[in-house]
């Protein structure tokens, strides 16, 4: 049962730790890695997005990132 709790806590971030490595699948496959940190995911959205069929556009004058699927 503790197992399950650390698992857990490591999942939501609440283990006081930060910077947990982490892997980006899409159906088993390896897409990205990435970072947990305090319960939030950080992975690159370009791998994630052309992995899920989007294309990817940046907008510097406005820093926005642009995701396209059609």
């Amino acid at each position: 049962m503790q197992q399950v709790k650390d698992a857990l806590a490591l999942i939501n971030g609440t283990t006081g730790e930060t910077d947990h490595a982490i892997t980006v699948t899409l159906n088993g496959v390896k897409i990205t890695s990435g970072i947990l940190d305090n319960g939030i995911t950080y992975a690159p959205v370009r791998a994630v997005a052309e992995a899920l069929g989007a294309q990817v556009t940046y907008d510097a004058a406005s820093r926005t990132v642009n995701l396209v699927r059609e």
